[in-house]
């Protein structure tokens, strides 16, 4: 039903005492998520109309109800999967990466000056191999 899915992640936090009034940190995040999904050929689902049907234009010849039914019509559906297997794959996924910079400066009487920084970054990718893009139903 959903695709293996693989996920790392990593996180660091670091702290210095520089001097008695003065502190530094760091906080490092990065984590990468990926999965393949397998794409099926698709389906096609049609109606086929037989003799006595009002779409005389579109009656089949070889159309043949079942033994017993007056049916002038009937909804089929071709899977090409179970004849062909998958044609295609999605490999997606995603990296990121942030750090958190900061001094703390401690001033008398619970007083401080704090200075800091964040960086990052996020790059979410997704790449069909084998199959056509945009289309609704790929026929190969």
């Amino acid at each position: 039903m959903l695709p293996e899915e693989k996920r790392n992640s990593v996180m660091l936090k670091l702290e210095q005492g520089i001097t008695d009034n003065l502190e530094a940190g760091v906080d490092i995040l990065y984590s990468s998520r990926s999965s393949v999904l397998n794409i099926p050929m698709g389906s096609v689902t049609a109606t086929v109309y037989g003799p006595g049907s009002a779409n005389v234009s579109q009656i089949n010849p070889f159309f043949v109800a079942p033994a017993g039914s007056t049916r002038t019509a009937e909804t089929v559906r071709f899977d090409a999967q179970d004849l062909l297997g998958t044609s295609s794959q999605t490999a997606s996924g995603a990296n990121t990466f942030y750090a958190f910079g900061h001094l703390e400066y401690h001033i008398a009487n619970n007083w401080r000056v704090t200075a800091s920084t964040l960086i990052g970054t996020d790059r979410s990718y997704s790449n069909t191999i084998g199959g056509c893009a945009g289309a609704a139903h790929c026929w190969h």
